[in-house]
């Protein structure tokens, strides 16, 4: 995946999740992943980047994502390289196991800010 993807997805991600930035791009709360984040930011440049949580690369970071759609919309199935989320119909793959998880979540989220 292109960086620049991987930051548009993180950070679509990360507003579905509720999250903010600080104005100068840096992490406001705790370690505890169930802390609440303040992030806010119009365009992705590098700053933003490295404050952006690594939902791409990280369990600890998707897994609460998976959780929320799975609470608000059941169903989320991850299996080998491949993630199903039977709302949108569509049975993701991708190079390994998180990288299909993230697109389908991308997938979701795009689906959900059409339709809600």
């Amino acid at each position: 995946m292109k960086e620049q993807e991987i930051l548009k997805g993180n950070k679509l991600i990360a507003e579905f999740m509720e999250l903010r930035m600080n104005a100068i791009g840096k992490n406001t709360g705790n370690s505890d992943m169930r802390r609440e984040y303040f992030w806010h930011f119009d365009d992705i440049n590098k700053r933003d980047a490295e404050a952006l949580p690594d939902y791409h690369s990280s369990w600890d970071w998707l897994m609460p994502v998976v959780e929320k759609i799975e609470k608000e919309h059941n169903g989320v199935v991850i299996r080998y390289e491949s993630c199903e989320l039977p709302i949108i119909i569509e049975r993701v793959t991708g190079n390994t196991k998180i990288e299909a998880t993230w697109i389908a979540i991308i997938k979701f989220i795009e689906w959900y800010n059409k339709n809600k």
